[in-house]
């Protein structure tokens, strides 16, 4: 199955329809230390990689369960910038590190960091593990895999969280489209109260 953006955007219109009818609005989620999550992004590779630093004031989840690089023929590290729109995040740009390992003949794995800078300046450190398998045409090729949520500054600092990623890939012209969906789970702070 071939996912086109606007396949993308239906479906994640229906992923926020779909968490509204659950019940989970403003006061649940308000309530909750758990948050829905749901971005639709494009990003873009860059010629030449750069090395991405963990920001400062970061604060990684105490739960960290990070998912093995997959075993395969080792084909270097690309770079990627990426903007696009995300539930408690608004508008964001990232930056990506992502080491490629094939493990087929037409299908290749991007594994590695995301820092996501949302509106308000927080950032949140994601790692990517995707699979694109490259189509029959070689020139498009299918994005699926998972994001994990490594921690983060400001309000981000410390959360936790996963989720799935699925999108589409232009290899000629190095970029892809793609959504996610998935939780966040943020550090309850104690409140002036509390103190």
């Amino acid at each position: 199955m071939k996912i086109v953006p606007n396949q993308l955007t239906a479906k994640l219109i229906a992923c926020i329809a779909l968490v509204s009818l659950i019940g989970l609005g403003s006061q649940t989620i308000a309530d909750s230390k758990t948050l829905p999550y749901f971005s639709k992004g494009s990003a873009q590779i860059l010629p030449v990689p750069s090395a991405l630093e963990l920001p400062e004031g970061f604060v990684e989840c105490d739960d960290l369960d990070l998912p093995e690089p997959p075993l395969g023929l080792p084909l270097g590290t690309v770079a990627a910038v990426d903007e696009g729109c995300a539930t408690y995040l608004g508008n964001y740009q990232s930056a990506m590190e992502l080491d490629q390992i094939a493990i087929s003949l037409n299908e290749v794995v991007f594994y590695g960091p995301t820092i996501i800078t949302g509106a308000r300046g927080d950032q949140l450190v994601s790692l990517l593990n995707v699979v694109l398998t490259v189509n029959p045409d070689g020139t498009t090729g299918d994005i699926v895999g998972t994001y994990t949520v490594m921690g983060g500054t400001g309000r981000w600092a410390g959360a936790c969280g996963e989720g799935l990623v699925i999108g589409s890939a232009d290899l000629l012209a190095g970029s892809f489209d793609y959504i996610t969906s998935g939780s966040i789970e943020r550090v309850k702070r104690k409140s002036r109260r509390d103190r």
